[in-house]
């Protein structure tokens, strides 16, 4: 019993160099992918808003055209979609910064409980990526399917 309330008090982490070697690389390269996940969440969001601007400078009277409100409309869609997907992007890049962070401190500190953080940080990450990987599997094979029964009717 002494042994676990002597182990639950120590924070301090052992690691070997090569394993602490690892994560400060691991730490850089997920730091830089994260920066670049906001630059493309960024990118994207621009994107989305232009398509949105876009489709506001249409003029009035060839959106009220029947036969071409879709075609007009479509900017718009297309834009929020982009806006929403920029949103859904944000989330990933903000696990990874955050897990960088994180092992950076637990190496510098050398404090278990920073690294079981980061840790639980990379988890969200994946947990998080899962989900987004099986609700793009869904809608990649729902929406074509309502399309084509959607030209038949």
């Amino acid at each position: 019993m002494e042994t676990n309330d002597n182990q639950q008090k120590d924070t301090r982490m052992y690691i070997t160099k090569n394993a602490e070697k690892n994560l400060r690389i691991t730490a850089v390269w997920t730091k830089f992918y994260a920066i670049l996940s906001f630059i493309g969440v960024g990118f994207v969001f621009l994107i989305g808003l232009g398509l949105i601007l876009a489709g506001n400078l249409v003029p009035n009277e060839l959106a009220d055209l029947s036969t071409y409100n879709f075609m007009f409309a479509f900017p718009k869609a297309l834009g929020i979609i982009y806006m929403l997907l920029s949103i859904v992007m944000l989330f990933p890049a903000i696990f990874l910064l955050q897990y960088s962070i994180y092992t950076k401190r637990c190496l510098s500190n050398s404090n278990v409980a920073t690294l079981e953080v980061a840790f639980n940080k990379m988890k969200s990450y994946w947990l998080y990526m899962g989900i987004v990987t099986i609700a793009s599997i869904v809608l990649a094979t729902i929406v074509p399917v309502i399309a084509i029964f959607g030209t038949l009717l």
